[in-house]
């Protein structure tokens, strides 16, 4: 029993989820957080404080969803059924506030996990960022749910093997605990990590009511969301034939039987603990279905694209963005890559139509030539098409290169650029003028 006790003082945590999903034989679905400290046993209930995860926790119903674009949240698909007009709030950090959802789920019904994203009618403030290696094995997490509270003793001849699932809190509260990530399971479709004794203070697992609670990992100094809750090992019975299965919390399952009435297996009870285990989707293999889902080109989610979505990724680019939802080219980077890709293969079009109608002529050429050097700071619908900030001979040279409209560019216009080139400002001056008066009177015609 010394080793109980030790284990016992060492405050230990459960999380929990809602449906039974099968892993093989005997694993049941999640619940909350639960610290067990050496008073009676309690739970994590309050922000960790070390942007591990919390402040990302929307409530979602009883279960919870994670911001992963300023548009779209991620969770569970088998807890809920949730769509347009339902919303999803948050009670404190930066997204604090109440969210309307504004789409159906977008379920991973081509990969077969159980992942769904919701795209929101507003605009979060602060999102996950999303581990996407391979590497995630031997991590340090936090996992985080709304499960159930720890409950009565489990004990086989004597000996301490967990404790099985209490009530719910009111509310439920959102909770925490700590781990490691063991391994992969399901043809590397999830992470596991076991509730093993001693391994430390706030050791942490799920139980029913956890499913769609967030795993983040420590990747080098960042945590980053890994996986979402979907199931524990389990129901657990004390013989074969007994019809009180039940749900727990185990370090030990040895001396159990697992499984379903009728589907039952004994666990030895040997002298080395057999820990329950937690089962999490895995992000990372699901990373391009999210880049699917999320990358539609409406960067403003305003419903259409258009120039105030060229005007953003522009903004994001100049501001040294490292955010995945910017990145159309999938090179790791942020740059003046991804506002070509975007110009050809989303918007449709080329560089030099200022209007976006399709075709680079006089309108596009009147709006170059009307902030061509001016003071300040400029986008695309203003004639800034290598995206500098400023509108100048460069754009020029585009727009031209590009021109494809159905007359030739008036002879003003070559020769403003070809004066461009050179430093020579009050030529400058005078041809582009000469240029705008051209192309207006063209355009009253």
């Amino acid at each position: 029993m010394q080793e109980v006790l030790g284990l016992w003082h060492r405050r230990l945590c459960v999380l929990g989820a809602a449906v039974v999903v099968a892993l093989g034989v005997g694993a049941a679905p999640l619940g909350a957080v639960v610290v067990f400290g050496p008073e009676p046993p309690s739970q994590n209930l309050s922000n960790p404080g070390d942007g591990s995860g919390w402040e990302l926790h929307g409530m979602l119903g009883l279960t919870t969803g994670i911001p992963i674009s300023p548009h779209h949240f991620i969770n569970a698909a088998h807890f809920g059924s949730f769509g347009p007009g339902q919303t999803i709030s948050f009670d404190e950090g930066p997204n604090a506030g109440t969210y309307t959802i504004a789409s159906s789920a977008f379920r991973d019904t081509e990969g077969g996990t159980d992942l769904r994203i919701f795209r929101i009618a507003e605009t979060f403030q602060a999102w996950a960022s999303l581990y996407t290696g391979s590497s995630e094995i031997g991590l340090d997490l936090t996992v985080f749910g709304r499960g159930r509270q720890p409950g009565d003793e489990v004990v086989v001849d004597d000996e301490l093997k967990g404790w099985k699932w209490g009530s719910f809190a009111s509310g439920p509260p959102l909770s925490w605990g700590r781990n490691t990530v063991a391994g992969h399971h399901d043809s590397g479709k999830l992470l596991t990590f076991a509730f093993n004794a001693g391994a430390g203070e706030d050791q942490g697992m799920a139980s029913e009511g956890d499913s769609g609670g967030g795993v983040f990992v420590l990747d080098d100094g960042q945590w980053k969301l890994a996986g979402i809750n979907l199931a524990v090992d389990g129901p657990f019975a004390y013989s074969r034939n007994d019809p009180n299965q039940f749900g727990a919390t185990l370090f030990d399952r040895g001396g159990l039987w697992q499984g379903t009435l009728g589907n039952r297996i004994r666990i030895s009870n040997t002298a080395a603990d057999k820990p329950a285990s937690t089962y999490a989707t895995r992000i990372s293999p699901r990373f391009d279905w999210i880049r699917s889902v999320v990358m539609t080109g409406d960067l403003t989610n305003d419903g259409q694209i258009g120039l105030a979505d060229i005007h953003l990724l522009q903004q994001a680019i100049r501001d040294g963005s490292e955010e995945w939802f910017y990145d159309f080219t999938d090179d790791g980077a942020v740059t003046d890559a991804d506002l070509t890709y975007y110009v050809h293969e989303v918007v449709g079009t080329v560089f030099g139509d200022a209007t976006l109608d399709g075709r680079v002529g006089l309108r596009d050429a009147a709006i170059l030539l009307s902030n061509f050097g001016r003071e300040g700071t400029f986008f695309w619908g203003d004639g800034d098409f290598n995206n500098d900030g400023v509108v100048d001979a460069l754009d020029m040279g585009l727009l031209l290169e590009n021109w494809n409209d159905s007359s030739p560019p008036p002879s003003a216009l070559g020769a403003a650029y070809e004066v461009m080139m050179i430093p020579e400002p009050a030529s400058v001056s005078l041809l582009t003028l000469s240029a705008v008066a051209l192309l207006l009177r063209r355009r009253r015609r």
